[in-house]
């Protein structure tokens, strides 16, 4: 697995690549309107290299404005665009508090851990698994 982190002043982004499309992005430090253009450029690549499933590390990020969320819902629209996902995982209580005012819990999914989070796109994949029926019998003329 290749990780890659990068850092531009308050904010810190680990990227660890889990599979061909699925990585985990760990985000340290502040998410504002001074930080947030670092991750959207990050998540951007990400994306743009076909990495679409994210489980987003949010357990680091002391505080989230309008601006950070606006970054996790852009992030969220273009993996959705490629059929993909995003996840958060373990978020900090100021990432819950803006994603609750703003009503967005409703629509990210939100996981205690990367394991538990992993685990739903298992469980994700076996449920949209087609189920194998029996071929019709053959009707007598």
């Amino acid at each position: 697995m290749e990780t890659i982190v990068r850092v531009e002043g308050r904010l810190t982004v680990e990227c660890e690549h889990l599979g061909t499309t699925t990585t985990a992005v760990t985000v340290r430090g502040e998410l504002d309107l001074y930080t947030a253009p670092f991750l959207r450029a990050a998540l951007v690549d990400l994306v743009q290299h076909g990495h679409t499933h994210l489980f987003l590390d949010l357990s680091d990020v002391p505080s989230c404005d309008s601006t950070g969320v606006g970054v996790l819902v852009g992030a969220l629209k273009r993996t959705r665009a490629r059929d993909g996902t995003v996840r958060l995982v373990t978020p900090s209580a100021s990432v819950l508090s803006s994603l609750r005012i703003t009503g967005l819990w409703k629509v990210f999914a939100v996981f205690d851990s990367l394991s538990a989070a992993e685990e739903s796109v298992i469980t994700e994949a076996s449920a949209a698994r087609p189920v194998p029926r029996k071929p019709p019998a053959r009707q007598s003329a």
